[in-house]
């Protein structure tokens, strides 16, 4: 029965005149940084893996599934950041299908020692996949509700590429930070051709945050640092702010953060926890839904893992940006 109410909610997604398009989003917002961001890339003192692994309202039959692993590294050659990324995004089993690999070039603009601008560009590959054969449609249940076969429904266009493009910049120093990004420029279409309602609108996002050493080094050596941040979306009429703060004292870090759509009920409440060893980081993050569906969707799950390569000691001081790293 789930299955089938998803199946419903995707078919009055795609083929409603009222329905838009959307992206997949992150909870670990940093710890995801070129998603948030391309011009991140290359921003860390060295080479950085990340991967990310979400599970939104698993109580419904796997309703949003998310995987990213992204990897970027500073050159000195050409004095800026390169990033990859690849994602892949399953909506209801698989039913819908988006996987999506970048590639971005960040530009540092070094502003006398301890100030920098990162300027950005990004270019991404995305293929949206239908799994026809899954969809159920009215026509193909009986009154007791079984399924008794196939619809009469036309089949819809099945699998659409497309090239996407995006831009961001980043203000940094070495207690605050800033940026603004970008994505879906050339506003693509994202299933068909055929309807307006089928694009990926513009999609611009800032962000900003501090780091504030509020006690110096304390028990395990470490100093203890609060990071206020805040994060304002808007894709065509939709807006969405999300403000919190981490606290961190390596090798722990927990953070809360409040999300809400601007026209809308509060969204949810995310709690995270995360942990250092040496190069490695591993956090874990869960979204208390703060509608009416949260008893039905058992919240969102996210795992995300990060490795910081060693480097030479020259390279750590070429404009490092000093964000949270969740």
């Amino acid at each position: 029965m789930n299955k089938l109410c998803i199946s419903t909610l995707l078919i009055a997604f795609l083929f409603n005149i009222k329905a838009f398009c959307q992206d997949a989003t992150f909870s670990q917002y940093y710890a995801n940084p070129i998603y948030l961001n391309p011009a991140f890339a290359g921003s860390e003192k060295c080479p950085r893996l990340a991967l990310s692994y979400r599970n939104q309202f698993p109580e419904i039959s796997q309703a949003f599934q998310t995987y990213s692993v992204s990897y970027d590294q500073f050159f000195d050659v050409i004095d800026g950041g390169v990033g990859i990324r690849l994602a892949n995004d399953r909506q209801a089993s698989g039913l819908i299908n988006t996987f999506e690999a970048s590639v971005c070039y960040s530009h540092l603009f070094l502003i006398k020692k301890k100030y920098s601008i990162r300027a950005s560009l990004e270019v991404s590959y995305r293929q949206k996949t239908l799994d026809w054969n899954n969809l159920v449609f009215p026509d193909m249940i009986d009154i007791f509700g079984e399924i008794i076969g196939a619809t009469g429904e036309p089949q819809q266009d099945l699998n659409h590429q497309y090239i996407d493009f995006a831009a961001g910049v980043v203000f940094a120093s070495p207690k605050f930070f800033a940026g603004v990004a970008a994505h879906h420029l050339t506003e693509p279409y994202a299933i068909t051709k055929n309807d307006t309602h089928d694009r990926l609108h513009r999609k611009y996002t800032f962000h900003a945050g501090a780091n504030i050493r509020v006690a110096r080094q304390t028990f395990l050596r470490t100093p203890l640092i609060l990071s206020p941040n805040i994060i304002f979306e808007q894709q065509q009429t939709f807006q969405q702010l999300s403000y919190g703060t981490y606290v961190t004292k390596k090798p722990l870090v927990v953070g809360v953060w409040f999300r809400h759509d601007l026209k809308m009920n509060p969204d949810a409440m995310i709690f995270l926890i995360g942990t250092y060893y040496r190069n490695f980081k591993f956090g874990y993050s869960y979204d208390l839904i703060m509608t009416p569906l949260r008893s039905a969707t058992l919240g969102t799950h996210e795992i995300t893992f990060g490795m910081i390569f060693d480097c030479s000691p020259s390279r750590k001081k070429r404009g490092a940006v000093k964000c949270p790293e969740f």
